[in-house]
């Protein structure tokens, strides 16, 4: 139910996100550089081939179900813009499980990214990853994301990101670890790889499909075409540090940051010039808006601006956001048919009702609803996310596509 939203939200009310700001012009614009790459899989696959680094991998410890691996390598982000990551997340670290017999002559494998607040590999493993591996024999592979578990900097509290651009350094990091955890898979004999994760996990999911240079299956659960919505619409808009950012735009606006307003201008120019394909509504007359009297997507309840400052920056949340996480920012995957989507009905946190349908992006995907809320799908219905990645993965071993 909805309400389970509304209620986790209020037992985790002093959650903030954002509290120092929106982050340094040179992450935004390193962003900027590398997008081009984004959308060219050759040019993604000959990138990473230069900054694809050694995995060290530990002894297998044998269970009674298979074995557990763990492993680490540098992250590619981490010498492909060096100082984008902070120190403590460069190296990436993963456990792979692996049955103890594979019942076909595949090996299926999914990687599994991780949502707001999954740190480390219990939940996953748990909930998850071990009731497939016993029951399909679908092996998996838990990498940790960046800013969470042994990456999270000393300086940040539990999973509550410092600036708005650690969400797409988190995120653009995730898509290349991704891309050389499959090269590596695939060449220990491992396959199809698919990708998946819950809520934010499953969104980098998708990113990650959308980049890889060959057809992959992808079942994103519990997430949609952007992650704009959940923090200017949905539940966790309201643990936003908007005073913060609103103090920071202003800043920026009289000529304290130059670097990051023109980062700012470029996203509100993209969002004016309607890139993204959602609902149009017409901003008030500002002349000293980033958005004067053009045509902006914003959220449908105007209710939530407190001023019209605050307007502009719930605005500009929106464009920078859609900038880097919408779907149609980046390619289709080579197969959408290979894509599976688990979306709530009643998801107070990914909102859907102002956002592009996944179908349109991604012609020929599928989409199935959950009833409930996002906290009590996570919770009642992981038997149904097992299950869609089963038979997700069994649609791709039937027709012979491999990753």
């Amino acid at each position: 139910m909805a309400a389970g939203d509304r209620l986790y939200r209020k037992i985790l009310a002093a959650t903030r996100f954002f509290s120092k700001g929106w982050g340094p012009a040179s992450a935004y614009e390193s962003l900027l550089e590398l997008f081009p790459y984004l959308n060219n899989r050759s040019s993604i696959t000959s990138l990473l081939a230069e900054h694809t680094h050694p995995i060290t991998t530990t002894q297998p410890k044998e269970r009674t179900w298979g074995s557990r691996i763990a492993g680490c390598f540098l992250s590619p982000l981490a010498t492909l813009c060096p100082g984008m990551l902070p120190e403590i997340a460069t190296k990436a670290r993963f456990e792979l499980l692996l049955p103890k017999a594979w019942p076909t002559p595949d090996r299926p494998i999914y990687i599994h990214l991780a949502g707001t607040g999954d740190h480390g590999f219990w939940r996953r493993r748990h909930m998850t990853v071990l009731p497939l591996l016993k029951k399909e024999g679908i092996g998996a592979l838990l990498l940790e994301n960046p800013f969470y578990g042994g990456r999270k900097p000393v300086d940040q509290r539990r999973s509550q990101l410092n600036h708005v651009s650690d969400l797409f350094v988190m995120g653009l990091a995730l898509i290349f670890e991704c891309i050389a955890l499959i090269g590596w898979l695939e060449r220990a004999g491992l396959g199809p790889v698919g990708l998946t994760g819950i809520s934010m996990g499953g969104h980098n999911a998708s990113l990650t499909a959308s980049v890889c240079p060959n057809p992959v299956p992808v079942v994103p659960c519990l997430s949609w075409s952007t992650a704009a919505s959940v923090f200017t619409e949905g539940i966790l808009s309201e643990s936003v540090c908007w005073g913060v950012l609103e103090e920071q735009l202003l800043h920026s606006k009289q000529g304290g940051n130059e670097r990051l307003h023109n980062i700012f201008k470029i996203a509100a120019e993209r969002q004016i010039n309607g890139k993204y394909g959602d609902p149009i509504q017409s901003c008030d007359q500002d002349s000293g808006s980033l958005f004067p009297s053009h045509p902006t997507i914003l959220p449908v309840r105007p209710s939530i601006y407190k001023s019209e400052a605050h307007k502009e920056t719930v605005s500009l949340m929106l464009a920078v956001l859609n900038s880097a996480t919408h779907f149609s920012n980046f390619a289709q995957p080579v197969d959408p048919e290979l894509a599976l989507f688990v979306a709530a009905k009643d998801d107070l946190y990914i909102p859907r009702h102002n956002v592009s349908d996944v179908r349109t992006l991604w012609p020929g995907c599928r989409v199935d609803y959950v009833t409930g809320g996002h906290v009590s799908s996570v919770i009642c219905h992981q038997a149904k996310f097992r299950n869609s990645l089963a038979e997700t993965m069994a649609r791709v071993v039937n027709r012979g596509t491999l990753c």
